[in-house]
This record gives C-alpha cells, structure tokens and sequence, in this order.
C-alpha cells in the first residue's frame, strides 16, 4: 500500500504565511507610494472582518488558482494578482513596482513558511515503516522545490518519487498523474491512499484514478491518524 501526498494546504497551511506575506507587502506598497493612492483610499473600508485591500487580493489570488487548476503563482503571476488587485503605479524606466512587490510577496512567504506540526513526526514513522509514499502537486517545478526545502521535506521527497503536474501536461484532477505515481510506488491503484485538501483536484482525481482518498481540513488529524494506521499494522 502507498500514499500520494499533496503539498499546498496539506502539508502546510498556506493562508497562514500567505496573510503575513500580505500585510507586509500592502504595508511597503503604499508607505512607498507604488499604489495609487487618490485611487485607493476606500481600501481601508471593511467588510466581515476584513479591509477591502485583502478582500481584492485573495479574490484576485483565488481567479488565478482557478484558472491554472489549483497552481501556485510564480513571482510574475504574483505581481499581476497585486496590480490588478491594488492599482500599482508603475515606473516604464525600470522593473515594475507590481514585480518588485511579488518578490517582497514570495520572500515573506517563505520566512515564514513551516509544515503542519504532525508532518515531520508522522512522515518520519512512514518512512521507518517503509510505506511507499510520493507527492503530487499542481505547484509549479521550481517554486516548489522551494517550498520543500524551506519546509525541511526535502528528506521525504526528491526527484524520484515527486510528480510536479506541469511537467506532465496533465494537472490534478486529471487521472494521468496519479496512474503515473501508482507505478513510481509500484502500488495498484486500489492499494494507494491519497491525502489532500482540495476537493476538486485532490479528492476527484484519486477518483478518477480508481484510489481512495483523506481530505485533510487542517483540524481532523486524528482521523487521517486513524486511516495512515492501517498501514503499518
């Protein structure tokens, strides 16, 4: 039996970094005057809880996931979400403010980036166990390496038994991906267990693969904990 693993939203918690990296990046976007300011001073309004300025951000940050299945933004995807998001003001003569603020984005990101606190344990007691495991996600190549690295998974996943879905042509929840790392794990597809967070790209493509799977919600550990048991039983 084998497990696939999603990374974003399984194995860390995105928003959690993501809200910092937001705060952070409107901060030194309009105290250095990259947003327009005449334009935007409603942004500080609120609603549920929220200022406009998040509220346009993760709208723009959820259109783009969308629309790339579930894929992690790079640094220019990045920039267009905050342009398009906050009016940034952008000087012809040099690299756009928009960029600059989604590198300031990104690096925030990964300051403070960590896995979830059961990954490292749990991942630890599976591979002492020797249950094959792998993981599939829509990240895009570099950017997730990134992630695993500053995630300290790096021990877990390598590039034998990592499936980055834009090298494939094929992202989740299309079968292909998930059929490919049934045969890196050399596991039927009845065998293999598949742990995500996204309903529509985790969940459906081990459907559509003929596998089982967990949707982990980020406060039901103690039954994915169940489900893993009988894995080493």
């Amino acid at each position: 039996m084998g497990i696939i693993w999603d990374l974003d939203g399984t194995l860390y918690n995105f928003y959690l970094p993501a809200k910092i990296s937001l705060h952070v990046t409107w901060e030194y976007g309009w105290y250095n005057d990259y947003v327009k300011k005449q334009e935007c001073y409603h942004f500080f309004e609120q609603s549920h809880g929220e200022y406009v300025w998040e509220l346009r951000f993760w709208e723009q940050l959820y259109k783009s996931t969308q629309k790339n299945y579930g894929q992690e933004t790079t640094i220019n995807a990045m920039a267009d979400i905050i342009n398009k998001a906050w009016y940034i003001n952008n000087n012809p003569n040099s690299k756009s403010n928009a960029y600059e603020l989604g590198k300031l984005w990104w690096k925030t990101f990964f300051e403070n980036l960590s896995p979830e606190p059961w990954v490292l344990p749990l991942l630890r007691k599976l591979f002492k166990h020797g249950i094959p495991m792998g993981l599939l996600s829509n990240s895009p190549r570099e950017m997730g390496k990134l992630k695993l690295k500053h995630l300290g998974l790096e021990d877990f996943f390598n590039e034998e038994n990592t499936i980055w879905t834009v090298d494939t042509g094929y992202f989740k929840p299309d079968k292909y991906p998930f059929l490919l790392m049934s045969e890196i794990l050399n596991c039927q597809t009845n065998q293999v267990l598949v742990v995500g967070d996204n309903y529509k790209t985790d969940a459906l493509g081990a459907q559509n693969a003929g596998m089982t799977y967990f949707l982990y919600k980020g406060d039901n550990f103690g039954e994915l904990l169940k489900r893993l048991k009988a894995f080493w039983r």
